[in-house]
């Protein structure tokens, strides 16, 4: 259930959060995430964690996990291993978390190295979308 409905039926939260980050950005991600969570319950939390395939071990994996599983109706986590420097898969992956949101309003935040917050920029300008806001921090 993304977004709490209040007595009147209507939704309390008419936003989804949406966390996209590299592993550099991970910290500041995992502890957004967690902010999120906590201050403003109900709602709709999606974090997309971009790793090199070769990682075998990505950073607070077992953390999100866990807060994957205390607050199942409002995160969920996508882990997306890519070779380095090969972003063209994390298009397809944001079209669909754009195309599958039932909220009204999106609110995308970018965390990781310069590069990557480019890109990521790039394609959330090229899928150039009135619902939706981007913010990013570069690691």
């Amino acid at each position: 259930m993304y977004g709490a409905e209040n007595k009147r039926g209507n939704k309390e939260h008419s936003f989804h959060l949406v966390f996209i980050c590299d592993e550099s950005g991970i910290l500041d991600a995992f502890k957004s995430v967690k902010t999120h969570l906590v201050r403003r319950r109900g709602i709709a939390l999606s974090l997309i964690y971009v790793i090199p395939e070769n990682i075998l071990n990505p950073l607070f994996v077992r953390e999100l996990s866990i807060l994957e599983r205390r607050f199942p109706n409002n995160l969920f986590i996508s882990i997306l291993k890519i070779k380095p420097r090969e972003y063209d898969y994390m298009q397809e992956y944001i079209e669909a978390v754009i195309n599958s949101n039932t909220l009204l309003k999106m609110q995308f935040s970018i965390f990781g190295d310069a590069e990557f917050v480019s890109y990521v920029s790039g394609i959330l300008e090229f899928l150039n979308n009135d619902t939706y806001s981007i913010e990013s921090k570069v690691i």
